[in-house]
């Protein structure tokens, strides 16, 4: 549904802004999904806001932009665990590891330091990053 979306220069953009948060803060990037009564780290809702805020730009307004931003969020940790090779099944399983916590979940895993990357795949893939 939104496919069309992931071959624009604003989706490059949301998904290099994710990789520069990682490698500006590293291990220190307090990109928490939060959780029944507990918000989101800040880091990780200003990824959504941004993503949300540039998404804006180019879609019209009879069409998903909240369901686009959650697609977008999505594709950016898939895509990263593509790029570290991880099985699709893992991969998966990752996204949906977050139920309840909306498109937290996915800005996070596209956050998240490998260590922490790493401790939600061990044992089964210990050489994530």
């Amino acid at each position: 549904m939104f496919d069309a979306y992931g071959r624009t220069d604003e989706f490059s953009i949301v998904l290099g802004i994710a990789e520069a948060i990682r490698e500006e803060f590293g291990a220190d990037v307090d990109a928490h999904p939060g959780g029944p009564g507990n918000e989101a780290g800040q880091v990780n809702r200003a990824y959504q806001v941004v993503a949300r805020r540039i998404f804006r730009t180019i879609v019209p307004p009879r069409e998903d932009l909240p369901g686009l931003v959650s697609w977008a969020l999505r594709q950016a940790a898939r895509r990263r665990f593509i790029e570290a090779r991880l099985p699709g099944p893992t991969i998966e399983s990752l996204l949906d590891a977050g139920p309840g916590l909306g498109d937290a979940w996915p800005a996070y895993l596209a956050l998240a330091p490998p260590p922490v990357i790493r401790d939600l795949l061990e044992p089964e893939h210990p050489d994530f990053g």
